[in-house]
């Protein structure tokens, strides 16, 4: 389990995992003139969740961006890509009176809870399209569970920021390839820049096993 943060501002929204935003506030304000105490400062945000996704509303489209090692990756896609179906049925979660809704998307089936009392068509991930914040979302077999734990409108402005980087772009499924490769490479890739690494056959198929489940199913 790891917490995650959405900033939704007037023309785009921000996704990201709470400890890498908070590693990259530290990077982006240090002080510190030292490279080295910087890091120290940063080292104690881990996440097993490296990406941002960015949505662009005008635009209407959205941008994953990661780093499989070495390389910057981009993945674009249309902003709506969901096909909902509105149910009936209502719930009051985190506060808020909620209304269900389902949907397929990448090889998994969704039932999510939105509220009209917060009308940003927003959520999680990728999921948006619906008359209001997804406050809930979850697939069907659990394996991937999303809930709001807090919503807030800040007093200070924050800017969202697009790294200016060098990216390869890609689609998702070649993207999650790439991913499963470089894990079950990462010795050799790491060897074809001049660095040394042993890792056994044992701590390999560790790393593949809590890597080898990604939210979105590709066949």
């Amino acid at each position: 389990m790891e917490n995650m943060v959405l900033l939704i501002g007037d023309s785009v929204s921000l996704f990201q995992s709470m400890n890498s935003y908070l590693r990259d506030s530290i990077m982006r304000n240090t002080q510190f003139t030292n490279a080295s105490i910087a890091m120290a400062q940063v080292s104690g945000f881990h996440t097993n969740f490296t990406y941002k996704l960015f949505k662009n509303y005008p635009e209407n489209e959205m941008s994953l961006v990661d780093r499989i090692f070495p390389h910057h990756v981009l993945v674009e896609q249309p902003l709506h890509l969901f096909n909902w179906k509105l149910e009936k049925d209502t719930d009051t979660i985190s506060g808020y009176h909620c209304q269900k809704a389902i949907t397929r998307f990448a090889g998994r089936n969704y039932v999510a809870w939105f509220t009209t009392e917060i009308p940003l068509s927003e959520g999680p991930y990728k999921f948006n399209g619906l008359p209001g914040l997804i406050i809930k979302i979850s697939d069907t077999r659990q394996q991937y569970n999303f809930k709001l734990i807090s919503f807030e409108k800040l007093k200070k402005v924050i800017k969202i920021e697009f790294p200016e980087k060098n990216y390869i772009r890609t689609t998702q499924k070649k993207f999650n390839k790439a991913k499963r490769d470089l894990l079950e490479n990462f010795s050799g890739r790491l060897a074809q820049m001049g660095i040394t690494i042993n890792l056994s056959e044992k701590e390999i198929k560790k790393r593949l096993k809590r890597n080898n489940n990604a939210i979105e199913i590709w066949r």
